[in-house]
């Protein structure tokens, strides 16, 4: 994990090259680097807290829907309202990309914060 932050990192250092100066293993991932530059996704904004408080609020009331409409155990619920949360978290980032050409690796960590949140907050 800790090589993972080092890269993310370093990565945002990298000038954007053109094709003709870039060094061979370079040439296979311009879409990376862009992605990686892209100085307009701050850690914390006003999106940010929309994508915690989202993921505490699906993974909650999932698992209320789960345990008293649907009547499945504890341990089912919990694992479904995880799930769910999560799946809703990853394809609204791959529905951003498609889109808007925008995958955002700190949207989904703040998706892993509110779903933690609500788990220990109101499931747990």
């Amino acid at each position: 994990m800790f090589f993972i932050v080092i890269f993310i990192v370093s990565a945002q250092g990298i000038k954007h090259l053109s094709s003709t100066a870039a060094p061979k293993g370079l040439q296979v991932m311009p879409e990376m680097l862009t992605a990686l530059q892209k100085k307009n996704d701050p850690w914390f904004s006003e999106d940010k807290f929309y994508h915690l408080s989202a993921s505490a609020a699906i993974s909650s009331l999932s698992y209320h829907l789960y345990t008293h409409y649907r009547e499945d155990s504890e341990t089912r619920a919990k694992l479904y309202s995880l799930s769910t949360t999560a799946c809703i978290g990853i394809c609204k980032e791959l529905y951003d990309k498609k889109k808007k050409n925008h995958f955002s690796w700190k949207d989904l960590f703040w998706d892993g914060i509110g779903l933690a949140l609500g788990y220990f907050l109101f499931i747990d």
